[in-house]
């Protein structure tokens, strides 16, 4: 499946069942995603490895809590 396509179907999901602030959230936390995939050249979702999700969370710059809080939306985003 493609990033761009996975992105969508989890905000679909969200949209339809999650707050408005929510939601919010979660498009922003789904732009950098995209935005990591598009700088590495990932197109499919099997491309990503622990070792890119690990390198993309170093890249976000937030406090310890904030980016356990990202990782739980990432973590269900991948499931």
């Amino acid at each position: 499946m493609t990033v761009d396509r996975a992105v969508a179907a989890f905000m679909a999901e969200h949209e339809r069942n999650s707050a408005p602030s929510t939601v919010r959230k979660y498009r922003i936390l789904m732009k950098k995603l995209t935005d990591f995939s598009a700088h590495r050249g990932f197109v499919t979702i099997d491309q990503w490895a622990a070792n890119d999700i690990r390198e993309f969370r170093a890249s976000w710059g937030v406090a310890q809590g904030t980016a356990n809080r990202h990782m739980s939306v990432f973590r269900s985003f991948f499931e």
